[in-house]
This record gives structure tokens, sequence and C-alpha cells, in this order.
């Protein structure tokens, strides 16, 4: 079934109008739990920094880091071959990452700082 490329383009203008109605938080700091992913588990990290993010995963046998864009309540990143996408909001990040063929899904609740190596990447990314 072919799509309409006029639906597409509203909706791409419903989201540029949202996110400006709705920016991304200026600061922003989230930590928590993932679950699945046919392990254990692991932590994630996520900070927001106007409009850039950083995220960090580890689960004992690996490490990622990410970086990408928060617009609207809405932050996606990637690095290697990880892709995060998480809802910003006032009290957690609540969001899937999917590793290769492993896909987590996790609840960050707002912490006052990120995790160490977090807040530094964060500051690299936008310059202070």
């Amino acid at each position: 079934m072919e799509q309409d490329p006029s639906a597409e383009q509203e909706l791409s203008a419903e989201q540029e109008l949202s996110a400006a109605q709705d920016p991304a938080p200026e600061k922003a700091d989230f930590a928590g739990r993932v679950t699945g992913g046919g392990g254990g588990g692991g932590l994630v990290a996520l900070s927001v920094r106007d409009g850039k993010a950083v995220g960090y995963f580890r689960d004992g046998r690996r490490e990622v880091w990410m970086s990408g864009d928060a617009r609207g309540d809405r932050a996606t990143l990637q690095g290697g071959r990880a892709l995060m996408t998480a809802d910003l909001g006032k009290g957690a990040a609540k969001g899937k990452l999917v590793l290769g063929e492993d896909a987590f899904r996790f609840t960050a609740p707002a912490v006052e700082r990120a995790p160490e190596p977090v807040n530094t990447a964060i500051k690299e990314l936008t310059d202070g």
C-alpha cells in the first residue's frame, strides 16, 4: 500500500509544531535499570542539555555510549549498534534500547546529577 506524501508532510509539520510548543528540557538527568535483552538487565543513564543528549548503558558484558538529540518530550540517541529512544517526563525517562539483537526497556527516574562519566560527556558535547 502506497503512503500519501502529503500525510507524511502533515505529520512532520505536527511534530515540529509540537516540539516548538513543548521544547526539550534545558537540563535533565536520568538513571535507572533496564529489563529484557535475554539477560539480567543492566544500567542506563541519560543526560539532556539544551536539545543535545548523551546516553550510557552497561550490563556486565557490554558498555555503550550514545549521543543524539532531544526534541519536545522525546530523545533519540545512537552509538555503534545501539539505538535508544526515550519519552522525557518530569519524573522519569521511559524508553527502549536496542543493542544488536537485544532489546531492553527502561524507566529511569530523574536524578539530581547524572553519574560522573555521563556528566562529563554531556559537558564535552555541549561545550560546557
